[in-house]
């Protein structure tokens, strides 16, 4: 990352206390972040002090670490400093990088239009420590009598992903809320499922089993991959919240797998929706990550003919 401005030496002495210029732009591999340098007024005297900031407006659960480095450069002099930015991401929440006195900075006596020149280079650690889908939860199921009293505590085993290590499921369960494991039974008692991660298929018995938390600190791609599960084996109940849950979490970063994703299972509601979340995006003109990946006849779709 560089940035270089040029600031007007006016434009500093027009700020009152605590008011600021704001240079806003954008990195293009992280579009759901609108980053941002600031010079800050701090002192009302003419010879006062000048802070500049880094800092970023992301969406929730985003945050930044930042190593930088900074040239602040007059014709007066020029200042160096080298910051380490802790996770940040939100008004107020940016870091101070280098400050100064309007006097050590400039010649108050010299031409007032002199300009400033300010260069920043460093990188950013993005990072997102919490899960995305912490806040997920399957709604409570009841077994029917039915299939209570048929199989009451016989279990199946499920070998999935090529792991030798059996995952348990209460049959009764199975023949409620999953009847295709049911269908799909090798001598009386195990299933294969070597399509799908065993970390999939083992979330997707516990959720059933009751153990709603189960996929809490999954993350987003697991969350698609259990999606894809649930619609393979028609497991309505996981599938259905899954899919509300999913679209609830779209945002310019993930909305461009979601729309490919929903294409490659067929699931039509989470298409549809998809598509118009990213028709709106470019009707507004809203970048969002991974464009590249979609087809000329995605773009088509999503811009009209004429765009494409």
């Amino acid at each position: 990352m560089f940035l270089e401005y040029k600031i007007e030496r006016k434009n500093l002495e027009a700020l009152n206390v605590n008011e600021y210029q704001e240079f806003p732009f954008r990195i293009a591999e992280i579009s759901d972040a609108q980053f941002y340098v600031r010079i800050y007024r701090v002192t009302d005297a003419s010879h006062g002090k000048i802070c500049i900031s880094f800092g970023a407006r992301c969406e929730e659960e985003i945050k930044f670490s930042a190593r930088l480095r900074i040239i602040l450069q007059s014709s007066k002099c020029c200042m160096k400093s080298s910051n380490i930015l802790p996770p940040f991401c939100s008004p107020g929440a940016d870091g101070r990088i280098i400050c100064c006195s309007m006097a050590d900075l400039i010649n108050l006596e010299s031409a007032p239009n002199e300009q400033i020149t300010l260069k920043i280079d460093g990188f950013l650690i993005y990072e997102r420590k919490a899960p995305k889908f912490n806040a997920f939860k399957l709604p409570k199921q009841i077994v029917p009598s039915v299939f209570y009293n048929k199989y009451f505590h016989q279990n199946i085993e499920i070998f999935a992903g090529g792991n030798n290590t059996p995952i348990l499921m209460l049959k009764r369960v199975a023949a409620a809320f999953a009847q295709s494991l049911i269908d799909a039974v090798e001598d009386d008692s195990t299933v294969n499922i070597p399509e799908f991660p065993y970390e999939i298929v083992e979330t997707a018995v516990k959720l059933l089993n009751g153990y709603s938390s189960s996929c809490r600190t999954f993350s987003f791609e697991n969350m698609l991959v259990l999606l894809h599960f649930a619609c393979s084996y028609n497991i309505a109940s996981i599938k259905d919240e899954v899919s509300s849950f999913i679209m609830k979490s779209i945002s310019p970063a993930n909305c461009a797998h979601i729309f490919l994703f929903s294409k490659f299972i067929k699931l039509e509601n989470i298409r549809a929706k998809s598509v118009q979340y990213l028709k709106a995006l470019a009707a507004e003109s809203k970048a969002f990550s991974y464009a590249e990946i979609l087809s000329d006849e995605d773009k088509e779709e999503i811009y009209g003919a004429s765009n494409a």
